[in-house]
């Protein structure tokens, strides 16, 4: 029984010793990109969660403008994954004017 415990105590020392997976941006600035660089990405994140929050409040698709951000963050940083620009735009995409349909997912 007392190796149970010892397994116990080993699993969590081992699983607090694991560091967090960085954020994009602190990927970035691990990677040596300018801080006028990080400060685009930055606003470009934002302005695309911005068109995400606004359409799913209003019921008012912006998804063709979400796409071009989106777009343009793919294209100015192509080193790095943005999986979740993906799901919003999809949640984006399920918003149909008028109606809040967003929410629903």
């Amino acid at each position: 029984m007392w190796w149970l415990l010892a397994l116990i105590v080993l699993f969590l020392t081992w699983d607090s010793n694991r560091k967090p997976p960085k954020t994009i941006v602190e990927q970035m600035k691990t990677d040596g990109l300018s801080t006028e660089k990080i400060r685009r990405y930055e606003a470009l994140d934002n302005y695309l969660h911005y068109l995400h929050r606004v359409s799913v409040e209003t019921g008012v698709s912006h998804l063709g403008k979400a796409q071009q951000v989106s777009l343009t963050i793919k294209e100015e940083f192509p080193r790095y994954n943005f999986p979740e620009h993906a799901l919003l735009l999809k949640e984006i995409s399920k918003v149909v004017n008028g109606h809040k349909g967003a929410h629903n997912l």
